[in-house]
């Protein structure tokens, strides 16, 4: 997985002072694949999101339609 941007890792004392990394606003997640034929890639990406009173876990599902290049099978 190739992370595009950069976190600001830091100590977090509401977790034991566990080292977490943090985004401000976004940040992209890339990873290339080979398919060989026509796929329909299905599953959810889990995240945790925080101010200074709470946490609030949260999941997205997604769905890709993935076509294969023809030329290269």
């Amino acid at each position: 997985m190739q992370e595009l941007g950069s976190g600001i890792e830091s100590m977090e004392p509401l977790f034991d002072n566990i080292t977490v990394k943090f985004y401000n606003k976004t940040f992209t997640l890339r990873r290339t694949v080979k398919i060989k034929k026509d796929i329909t890639l299905v599953g959810y990406i889990e995240c945790m999101t925080c101010d200074d009173r709470q946490c609030t876990a949260e999941y997205y599902d997604f769905k890709f339609d993935l076509i294969a290049n023809k030329s290269t099978n």
